[in-house]
């Protein structure tokens, strides 16, 4: 190989070093601030290739994607009780400059950061609930509450991200309260069981004296209606008899007889000792019964 081979070679790679060093690549996902000399001098999201002086110049690229960050453990108060949680957080970097110049660009130095803070907004929003609530339909009440607070505290601290979401993996006791918490929630249903069955009781004896006192006062208006009933019938009757007796008074004595001889001189052996001229048999001695 020649010198002047070896020149153009040289020559080559040297231009093929400086193009490659004045030209980066930005995906869709990312966003890209460029310094000079430690010094901000843009930022871009725009995706495709994007040039930079070379050797002077630095393109430093951030995911804009949702980024999740974990937490260590915390004990938290929640009410009167000690509760172990394991929160991690979600957020998205919104100002790339502002990120870089805060945490340097480092999610470690983020996590140091962040960590502080979302202890102390649990701390305080968990202190107004009951453990119950983080298990109930409140839950995502309280979760969002501690978003808001937590990305109001951050955007108040100039990190250039937002916070999308803070979650709780888990949340138990730790393990020497556990069996007391047991026995306190144990105690709590049975108040609430012995608070409802006595309502239940209470309420049985209204519905019971109710029916009773409807039951009587049905009982009373029936035996007066029956009464009365019983009354009319007998009036009425008393009036039909009447009016037959008027009619014809024979045939209604001789009725009347014969009602009696079926009624005395029922089924069986039955002797009747009657002096002579008793007027019971008297329709025996006639010829016939009137007309």
């Amino acid at each position: 190989m020649t010198p002047r081979s070896i020149i153009a070679l040289a020559i080559a790679a040297f231009v093929a070093f400086v193009v490659s060093d004045s030209l980066f690549v930005v995906n869709q996902s990312e966003s890209a601030v460029v310094r000079q000399f430690g010094r901000f001098v843009r930022e871009t999201s725009e995706p495709g290739l994007q040039a930079k002086i070379p050797f002077v110049q630095e393109a430093i690229k951030f995911d804009r994607r949702i980024l999740a960050l974990d937490m260590p453990s915390q004990t938290l108060l929640v009410g009167q009780l000690q509760v172990v949680v394991d929160p991690f957080t979600r957020y998205q970097i919104t100002d790339a400059r502002a990120f870089l110049n805060s945490v340097g660009g480092s999610e470690d130095v983020l996590r140091g950061r962040l960590e502080p803070t979302v202890n102390s907004v649990l701390r305080a929003v968990f202190n107004r609930f009951r453990f119950e609530d983080i298990l109930s339909e409140k839950r995502d009440q309280i979760m969002q509450e501690i978003r808001e607070q937590v990305d109001k505290d951050v955007q108040a601290a100039g990190y250039g991200i937002r916070i999308v979401d803070v979650r709780i993996r888990r949340a138990e006791f730790p393990e020497q309260v556990t069996q007391s918490v047991f026995t306190r929630m144990i105690s709590d249903r049975d108040r609430v069981a012995s608070e409802i069955r006595g309502r239940g009781t209470s309420e049985s004896r209204r519905i019971r004296a109710e029916a009773e006192a409807t039951s009587t006062k049905l009982l009373a208006e029936a035996q007066r209606d029956a009464q009365r009933l019983r009354g009319e019938g007998d009036s009425e009757a008393i009036r039909i008899i009447g009016e037959a007796t008027n009619k014809n008074p024979g045939f209604y004595n001789y009725y009347r007889t014969l009602q009696a001889y079926r009624t005395a001189l029922g089924p069986g052996n039955t002797t009747f000792v009657l002096g002579e001229g008793d007027g019971f048999l008297n329709l025996f001695s006639k010829p016939s019964a009137p007309q």
